[in-house]
């Protein structure tokens, strides 16, 4: 899973970014990659029980691009952000919510920001449209008259729904007309969670209250935070991370809650293998069948696929090892279009 942060500058998304990355990330100048181990407490368990070799947990990969800036040259922005977030999967919107001044300088209006970054987001597939849509008209005039051109008449229809300031993914389409928009990179296409930053003696956002109740009414979910606390925090030892935590009265670090929010968004869940190598934890979309989650561990295990022993962990939970199952015939048999259900271990048999 990749998830792209953006914001308008000081809002301090980089903050944010490393206090999600923990000592995980590269990069240089304005552009930074953090790909983020992601604690599970059901992979420690199998690990502990069965122990293989080594074990590896499912990861997110963020990705902090520069600031969005108004004015900012189109085409510099789009070669920019396509090459960091045309595979991202979700976006993180960081609005300042601290302070008095904003970047440009004027009195802080939380939701006056968050509007600024919505339409910055906007601008952006709107250009990324528009560049497409020249492209498609000089082969649409080339069609005759009255041939049929489903791209330019998508395009066109694309281009009139965000101008009325709505995202694409809102934008009812067929299963051609998505293929199409997939290829683009829309920024607009992803779904997106707003991260308030507030300030340390602000926890409960009360400068984010108006702009809270505008991301709700647009259906954005929100996370109020405070990046340079959440810094602190990321560079403790984790005995003193748990009373750190509960000293500020925080329900968890913001890599758990972003993350826990991010897997919200995207409906994700996760699976587990286990063998005397590894114990690894998988994330799929909701709704993957068996066969298909073979295919994300080998393509030859989706090609071969003979069935999946499957066990749920709350059913594990209650055994001493998978061979124990095994002995208690807690270990169901299940058939390609069994639909993966999150905790559950599996053991693919398939055919070479």
């Amino acid at each position: 899973m990749k998830i792209a942060i953006l914001g308008l500058p000081l809002s301090g998304k980089t903050t944010l970014f490393r206090a999600l990355a923990a000592g995980h990330y590269s990069g240089a100048g304005e552009t930074h990659l953090a790909a983020v181990p992601v604690p599970d407490r059901r992979l420690d368990a199998i690990a502990e029980r069965e122990q293989p070799r080594k074990k590896t947990y499912a990861s997110v990969t963020f990705v902090d691009v520069g600031a969005m800036r108004a004015g900012e040259d189109t085409g510099a922005r789009l070669d920019k952000l396509h090459s960091l977030t045309g595979d991202a999967d979700a976006l993180l919107l960081v609005v300042q919510a601290f302070g008095d001044l904003d970047h440009a300088g004027r009195s802080l209006d939380v939701a006056r920001d968050l509007r600024d970054l919505l339409v910055e987001i906007l601008l952006t597939d709107m250009a990324i449209v528009e560049r497409r849509l020249d492209r498609v008209a000089k082969e649409h005039r080339s069609k005759r008259k009255g041939e049929q051109d489903p791209e330019y008449d998508f395009l066109q229809r694309l281009r009139e729904h965000l101008e009325t300031e709505q995202w694409a993914r809102q934008l009812p389409m067929s299963d051609e007309e998505a293929n199409f928009a997939r290829g683009y990179g829309l920024l607009t296409l992803r779904p997106a969670l707003v991260v308030f930053n507030v300030a340390e003696d602000d926890l409960e956002g009360q400068k984010a209250r108006a702009a809270a109740d505008l991301a709700a009414a647009l259906g954005f979910p929100y996370e109020l935070i405070c990046a340079d606390l959440e810094l602190q925090l990321s560079e403790l030892a984790e005995d003193e991370r748990a009373a750190f935590v509960a000293e500020y009265g925080l329900q968890a670090a913001a890599r758990e809650r972003l993350i826990s929010a991010a897997y919200g968004l995207l409906d994700i869940v996760t699976f587990f293998t286990v063998n005397e190598n590894e114990a690894r934890a998988w994330t799929v979309p909701r709704g993957t069948t068996a066969r298909q989650a073979a295919g994300k561990i080998h393509s030859d295990m989706e090609k071969g696929f003979v069935r999946a022993e499957t066990i749920a962990f709350s059913e594990y939970e209650n055994v001493a090892s998978l061979h124990e199952a095994h002995k208690a015939n807690k270990v169901r048999l299940e058939g390609k279009d069994y639909v993966v259900q999150d905790g559950d271990i599996l053991q693919i048999r398939f055919t070479h």
